[in-house]
């Protein structure tokens, strides 16, 4: 079981073989499948798209935010 709040994955085909039960796999998680195929297995979010235009495309709106003092702050209170 992955214990996480998003999981972000890139070209998988999600299939009963490789997540097992959907239930079981990442409960408590937001999926979201990046793939270049139109597949659609019910998760929270299914982008049909290559991969390297979707980071790309994350990755200019993040560097458009020059303040992650918040952020880091929060994460230094979880490591602690």
């Amino acid at each position: 079981m992955i214990a996480a709040s998003i999981f972000l994955a890139f070209g998988v085909s999600f299939s009963d073989r490789s997540t097992c039960k959907r239930e079981e796999f990442a409960p408590n998680a937001r999926i979201i499948s990046v793939n270049t195929k139109k597949v659609s297995f019910g998760f929270e979010l299914d982008i049909c798209a290559d991969a390297s235009n979707f980071i790309e495309g994350i990755l200019s709106r993040i560097e458009s935010v020059s303040d992650y003092s918040e952020w880091s702050d929060k994460i230094s209170l979880y490591r602690e």
